[in-house]
């Protein structure tokens, strides 16, 4: 039965008074609970825990498989909460942040909660640690056009499995400590301050016998191919943080880090998403191709431009793009299959970005409905859906938090 408005507003005057810690810590009890329960151990009142029961318990593999369902279940649940938490604390500005760890969990638990958490928020990777009492920390900022992860981590090993599905490409910075690492056939040490870039789609390994701490900036692929094409060239590459324009990049970033965590939302976080492309840049001007190789180049941006003047057009398509170029649809479509997506799957992003950076700007002034169908989609509820994968929370939740007013969170736990 649907809740009257004064329920709603009464649920809501509550969830104000919670602190967000408060509401992941409930949560993960709750997640506990359900935990002991698909092992087979019901709460203290269930017949199974009574002396002479013969209530059968769940034993062996499916327990196993009951445990691993629950981590993942918790995992999601984690997330979400400690997202809704921080954006219900966090000042005015676009800036969320959200941090997660495994001193929460119980030591057999850590290591399978983090290898889900890291594959979902960094890409697919298996971790294995090189010692007992395995820890680990992550933090993330999101930006409407890159998101920075960082990592700290105890000694390990990780072995990127390869997550065709992946529309980012990282840039991995050594924040502290040293590792060693093969990514696109290359082997490279890295030291305090060096960088490079690795595609999540390939296979990669990193190993560190000291905790670390890494910066990951994740650069969503559409976004590469648009401004900076040349950076898909210089995977696996060394970048030192020693000298040069790549040190001023990772001097940079590492001292924007150091201001997120020292709580400064300020005005000019608005612009760090756009001097990290400028500065990458920069970093990668050596790896620029030449005139020669600049045919391909220009391709693809008549190809984004086509997109890009036509993208709130509802009738916008592969072959509306083919005509514009005066070129074969399947022509089109390889160039898209270079960028590991599909013309579909880019200009629904491109669409989902627009929509997210106007009710960035805009806020409560947007209607949801408007923004939707102004951007090119047909329908509210298939705007709303794919909103919410791309960005994990929903048109109304993204906008509330915008605004920073805790009292617009929408509470669904």
């Amino acid at each position: 039965m649907a809740r009257s408005h004064g329920a709603r507003k009464a649920s809501c005057a509550g969830f104000e008074q919670l602190d967000p810690v408060d509401i992941v810590e409930r949560h993960q009890v709750a997640g506990r609970r359900a935990m002991i329960h698909a092992a087979g151990k019901g709460p203290p009142g269930n017949p199974a825990n009574r002396p002479g029961s013969r209530v059968r318990r769940n034993k062996g593999p499916a327990t196993s498989r009951a445990r691993r369902c629950c981590l993942n279940r918790q995992t999601d649940l984690a997330v979400k909460n400690k997202s809704a938490g921080k954006r219900a604390c966090m000042k005015e500005g676009y800036m969320l942040v959200e941090q997660l760890t495994t001193a929460d969990w119980a030591p057999k638990d850590r290591l399978p909660y983090w290898n889900n958490l890291r594959s979902r928020m960094v890409g697919s990777f298996r971790v294995k640690q090189l010692d007992d009492g395995f820890s680990a920390l992550m933090r993330r900022v999101s930006f409407p056009q890159c998101q920075i992860v960082s990592v700290l981590s105890s000694p390990a090993q990780v072995i990127g499995q390869g997550d065709y599905s992946s529309t980012m490409l990282n840039l991995q910075i050594q924040q502290s400590g040293r590792s060693l690492n093969r990514v696109g056939g290359r082997i490279c040490d890295l030291d305090e301050g060096d960088f490079l870039l690795y595609d999540p789609s390939d296979e990669t390994h990193h190993e560190y016998d000291r905790q670390v701490e890494f910066l990951f900036v994740r650069l969503p692929l559409s976004k590469v191919e648009q401004r900076l094409p040349h950076l898909r060239q210089a995977v696996g590459l060394k970048k030192s943080g020693k000298g040069g324009p790549a040190a001023l990049f990772s001097h940079f970033l590492r001292s924007a880090w150091r201001e997120f965590n020292d709580g400064d939302q300020g005005a000019w976080v608005h612009a760090v998403d756009d001097v990290i492309w400028s500065m990458l840049d920069l970093a990668y001007a050596s790896e620029r191709p030449e005139a020669g190789g600049r045919q391909g180049e220009s391709r693809r941006r008549a190809l984004f431009q086509v997109i890009a003047d036509n993208l709130c057009d509802p009738d916008l398509s592969v072959h509306h793009i083919a005509k514009a170029l005066g070129v074969s649809v399947r022509y089109v479509q390889m160039m898209f299959a270079q960028m590991a997506t599909t013309p579909s799957a880019y200009i629904q992003n491109q669409r989902l970005d627009l929509a997210g950076a106007r009710l960035l700007r805009e806020g409560a002034r947007c209607s949801i409905t408007g923004v939707a169908f102004d951007v090119g989609f047909n329908d509210l509820s298939s705007f709303c859906r794919a909103f919410r994968r791309r960005f994990n929370v929903s048109p109304r939740e993204y906008r509330a938090g915008v605004q920073g007013d805790a009292r617009k969170l929408r509470r669904e736990h």
